[in-house]
């Protein structure tokens, strides 16, 4: 017979049942859950506030019940935790070696521990503006260093 006449000579395949629908993606753990953008819209302010030193309590008290406020405010109070604490080993150091500033060449050492205490500074504003350019495009974004950790249940 020729092979353009409709015939199939060929033997049938056995049939298989279909496949099952895909399986719905489900979080890997740790992973955050998408921002609700009523929250976000809600909320933004308060999670701006969070990046603002001791301002970090207003999102604690006013937006308690929202996710992306409550996610922001661990991080502010990370970055706050991490300020204070700086600034007591600072001001601890300086109590220490303030008698030590009448030695001589002992000021060259105390300029040195200034700017590296300045360069810390400039690093936990630049956290903060990067926290509030967190909130304000509405993301989780964790903070590098300090980010990861959870003091607030969110």
């Amino acid at each position: 017979m020729p092979e353009d006449s409709g015939y199939n000579l060929k033997p049938e395949e056995p049939r298989t049942p279909p496949l099952p629908p895909p399986a719905v993606a489900v979080p890997a753990a740790g992973a955050r859950p998408e921002v609700d953008p009523q929250d976000v819209r809600a909320n933004r302010a308060m999670a701006i506030l969070a990046y603002m030193g001791v301002l970090v309590l207003a999102p604690l008290l006013v937006a308690r019940d929202s996710p992306f406020a409550r996610h922001h405010a661990n991080q502010g109070f990370m970055l706050f935790l991490g300020e204070a604490i700086f600034w007591a080993a600072c001001k601890i150091l300086a109590l220490a070696f303030l008698p030590l500033l009448a030695v001589p060449g002992m000021k060259y050492v105390g300029a040195a521990f200034a700017f590296i205490g300045a360069l810390v500074w400039v690093l936990f504003i630049a956290f903060s503006l990067l926290g509030i350019r967190h909130a304000l495009a509405g993301g989780r974004g964790t903070l590098p260093l300090i980010g990861h950790n959870k003091i607030i249940d969110v």
